[in-house]
């Protein structure tokens, strides 16, 4: 995707973290908890699943605090 945007590879990571980290919701339950752990997220009571759909959410918040949430659609990628 570089050579279609001529974005430096750590933004690329930026725009399409979330992507990844929902398609690995499935069987990464605990590893994207301990994301949300780490981003200070109460994950207290929730499910497995609903733990890792929170810790995900807290990484789209803080792509949106650092203003790094642009989709791809921005950057002519369908």
């Amino acid at each position: 995707m570089g050579d279609l945007t001529h974005l430096p590879r750590c933004r690329l990571l930026d725009i399409t973290l979330t992507y990844i980290l929902d398609f690995n919701l499935e069987g990464c339950e605990e590893k994207l908890a301990d994301i949300g752990h780490a981003l200070g997220t109460d994950l207290s009571g929730e499910s497995a699943r609903g733990n890792a759909e929170s810790s995900v959410s807290a990484v789209r918040k803080l792509l949106a605090d650092v203003q790094n949430d642009n989709p791809l659609s921005k950057h002519d990628v369908t």
